[in-house]
Parts: structure tokens; sequence; C-alpha cells
């Protein structure tokens, strides 16, 4: 989430003065607290520190790595989340004791400031319906997620998801050269497949509370450019719902219409957004994060480019750039390998002599320096 969901800097038109919210110019750093535990699984809170819109460009994001994070039952039992030296506090999974009602967040930061969170209930997230996709108007590809609650009363939920997309390189090393003999020797590996996988950022939430039937139909949580490298070759999504209750639903909801609204000429005004962290030494400090304890249910889906229809503009890659060379056979030894790669031989015509090979610069064969891996993920069909 963004550290800072209450500071903003309207910047209108050079015949408009300038607007700075007294936030700004207040600016304090409040502690953000990010993360839910989920019993199952390794959970993880994080903590931070929110930052003035104007510095936080020059300066990067503030941890908290020196504190004392636990997290505490009703009756006093504490179970500890070790850190590292990023902010960061992890739980092992099953660590906590389900049957147990409620849970808090407590944290006694390196200077000895102490927090803690309301007790929230420990919530199960019903399983994922489905996951769904299509085609907008504007032709881009929609990711939808439906689900039902567990019970008669209101379900809140929130979504998140973790992409993974298989892409090529322009060009396919078949050669490597040979440091002992400065010759071309067929390549035994694969540097122009790979796989790369991201996050996501926006904010999705909603409630049943304002249907008539205690569930969510093909609620959009993604769109993807019908010509991005995301969806060129073969493209999966696994989806992630957690149950919220309603006091973490409408605190999402604000961080969302802040984080989203704000800075257009007819965005909402800057608003405080309200979590369930205080501060036990300063009751007047303010602390940005809502804790909850919930279960996660998730659902994985594959798109393939064979599904799509053809995009009317060219995929966005990163390979814009690249070109294929040739240099003599005579002179293959003068190729740096650790700028180039050899692509193919060229043969003369009616004969096997290879009198030259074609090469590139290495970013243009090798899909790992672009951002991938180029091991293909255990859950890849």
């Amino acid at each position: 989430m963004k550290r800072s969901f209450f500071l903003f800097l309207i910047s209108l038109s050079a015949c408009i003065d300038p607007y700075t919210h007294p936030e700004i110019a207040e600016s304090i750093p409040l502690l953000v607290v990010d993360g839910f535990i989920n019993p199952s699984e390794t959970s993880k809170i994080s903590l931070s520190y929110s930052q003035n819109l104007n510095l936080a460009r020059f300066s990067g994001p503030a941890y908290e790595a020196g504190a004392e994070v636990w997290i505490e039952d009703e009756q006093g039992n504490k179970f500890s989340l070790p850190g590292d030296n990023l902010g960061n506090y992890y739980l092992a999974p099953n660590s906590i004791n389900t049957s147990t009602p409620t849970f808090r967040l407590k944290i006694r930061l390196a200077d000895q400031k102490e927090y803690e969170s309301e007790f929230v209930p420990v919530l199960v997230s019903p399983a994922i319906d489905s996951v769904t996709w299509g085609l907008t108007n504007t032709r881009e590809v929609e990711v939808k997620v439906s689900t039902h609650s567990l019970n008669n009363e209101s379900g809140y939920y929130r979504w998140t998801f973790d992409e993974t997309w298989e892409y090529f390189t322009p060009f396919h090393s078949s050669l490597v050269l040979n440091p002992s003999t400065l010759r071309p020797d067929m390549r035994e590996d694969n540097l122009s497949r790979c796989w790369r996988k991201d996050y996501s950022t926006n904010i999705s939430i909603e409630s049943t509370a304002r249907f008539s039937e205690n569930k969510v139909s093909e609620f959009a949580i993604h769109r993807i450019k019908l010509h991005s490298e995301r969806v060129r070759t073969k493209y999966s999504m696994l989806v992630k719902q957690q149950a919220l209750t309603a006091d973490a639903y409408n605190y999402w909801k604000q961080v969302k219409k802040t984080n989203e609204d704000l800075g257009t000429i007819f965005g909402p005004l800057p608003t405080e957004v309200i979590g369930n962290i205080r501060s036990i030494s300063n009751p007047g400090e303010r602390v940005i994060g809502f804790f909850s304890v919930s279960s996660i249910s998730t659902k994985r889906i594959f798109i393939t480019t064979q599904e799509l229809p053809r995009p009317s503009q060219l995929y966005e890659t990163p390979y814009g750039s690249c070109e294929l060379r040739q240099v003599a056979a005579g002179n293959v030894s003068q190729i740096t390998p650790g700028i180039y790669l050899l692509i193919d031989p060229i043969y003369a015509e009616g004969s096997e002599l290879i009198v030259a090979y074609t090469y590139s610069s290495r970013y243009c064969a090798d899909c790992s320096l672009s951002g991938g891996t180029l091991v293909q993920p255990e859950y890849w069909q």
C-alpha cells in the first residue's frame, strides 16, 4: 500500500497558485503497519513510515527494523514475529491456535514506543467460486472473480493476485564460445524462454451488503492490454481472496478512495484514514494500518495467446532496439561473451562450410536479463 495516504499536493495550471495541504507542511512521519495474519501460511507484518510527497521521490522508504512485534490472544499468550533488516516481521504457519476467537497485534519500537491493535476475530475465507476472463469494449483482457458467503450474513472481501507470464527473446542463442578452443560449440541450455512474476498493487474490495443475495458475481479485479507482453504467449494469475470484517472493509474502502482519487481536480479532499491500531505511549499519535486475521482461498487461471484475438498494434516488449549482426567465421573469437551471444552459423550456399556467424547483444538473447527466470514454475502447464 502507499505509505502516505493522507499527504497530497495539487498543482494546477500556471495561472493558478499551487495548493499545499497543511499535512504536507507539517510533515510528521507516521508509523505505517502493513500486513495481516494468515494462520495456515507464513505471514508478514511490515513497519515503515509515511513520507512527505515532496521528499519521497528523493529518498527511499523509511523502515522500522529494530522493533519487537508479537501477536497476543485474549488469555495473554504471546506469539513472536522475528524480523529482518527491512522492517518485515514474520509469523510461521500454524503458530497460533485458531480456536481462540480473537487476537491483537502488539508493537514495541526500538525507542520503546508501544502500539497495539484492537482484538480482531479469526475469519475463514470462503472458496472462490470461479475466476473468469473476457474482453472489454476497449479490447482489454478483464479478469473477474465470483464467490459467495458461508452463511446468511453479508460478506466482505479483498482480492490480491500474483501474475506470471511466459516470454521469449527475439533471438535464440544456439551456440556458445568455447573459452579453451575459442570456437563455437552447440549450446545445451536455453536462454530465450523465461517466466516473469509480478504482484497486484491496486485495491480490489467488494461487499455483498448491497446485493439481494450474499454472493459476488464476476467482480473485475484486473485488466490487461491486449498487446501487452503478458498475454503474448501464455499468462497465469493466482487470485487470493481474504475475508474482511465490516470495519476492515470500510478501512480499505477509504484507502482505495484516497489512493485512486486524490490528485485529480474533481477528486475528494484528503482525509485521515482511520485503522484499528493505536499508540499506547502517545494516545494523540496517529497510526496508519489495519490488523486482520484471516485464512486465504486461492484459484489459478491460465490464458494463452491462442484464446485471444490478434491485437491491433505491436506487442509491448523491452526488445525494440534488438539487432542481428554478423561476424566472419575467422573473427568469431573477437565476440565478447559478456556483451554478445552467438546466435546461429551461416553456411556457404550449397555447402556445409561455415563462413560466418550471427550474434546479438546479450540482453536480446538472454531473457533473464529483463527480469525473468529461466526456471519453469512448478505450476506451469
